[in-house]
């Protein structure tokens, strides 16, 4: 393998925002079934405070290989991450990316769908 196949760039995924769409209309239509009006407004607010909570965090834009288990992740706000691959798990057209930090000891898990994946 060379190492042009070895790095990979996340694409946006349309995929992936339809089924963050239908997870929340679920959640709400849910909520509008089960609780009174209060209740919804609170369950409205506390998924537009975890939306802006979840925006925060660094995205991870492409990952690298660069030996063994050793990959590079490139976040959004241009920050090189090293990071060990722990496991890797299929579901259909999605697939988790677990990775785990040693300098920092934190957990990077990164869901992809298989659209948005381009091997360059």
């Amino acid at each position: 393998m060379t190492a042009v196949q070895l790095y990979f760039e996340f694409k946006h995924s349309l995929f992936k925002f339809l089924l963050q769409a239908l997870v929340l209309f679920v959640y709400i239509y849910l909520a509008i079934s089960i609780l009174p009006l209060w209740g919804v407004l609170i369950c409205i607010m506390l998924i537009i405070a975890g939306y802006f909570y979840l925006a925060k965090q660094p995205a991870i834009k492409k990952i690298a290989h660069l030996d063994q288990q050793t990959w590079v992740l490139y976040t959004q706000n241009k920050q090189l991450i090293h990071a060990e691959l722990q496991q890797v798990q299929a579901l259909g057209s999605i697939i988790f990316l677990h990775f785990w930090a040693q300098n920092t000891h934190k957990k990077y898990t990164i869901c992809v769908f298989r659209d948005q994946v381009s091997a360059r």
